[in-house]
């Protein structure tokens, strides 16, 4: 998890919101859109832990949530090209 700070992202507003929440979160948490996929949506923690909790899929694409699907903030950026969050050297 990391301290959220919507500037250092570098996305548009709606990037930083959490698909859960629908609101920036103030600690996040990359998680991949799928076990195989390169690119990554920020989840506010604490909604995310709930999902685990709660042994629900990954709510955009209901595929099983797996530890290999959380990235690290460092190794996550912004692909204005693509619109969404990428892992780095994807």
């Amino acid at each position: 998890k990391f301290s959220v700070n919507p500037d250092d992202l570098q996305c548009p507003p709606e990037s930083a919101q959490c698909p859960i929440t629908l609101e920036i979160p103030e600690e996040g948490v990359f998680i991949k859109n799928s076990g195989d996929s390169v690119v990554c949506s920020l989840f506010d923690v604490t909604a995310f832990s709930r999902l685990v909790s709660e042994k629900s899929p990954h709510p955009l694409t209901r595929e099983k949530l797996t530890a290999s699907m959380v990235v690290s903030a460092d190794k996550c950026f912004y692909d204005h090209g693509k619109g969404s969050f990428v892992i780095k050297d994807s």
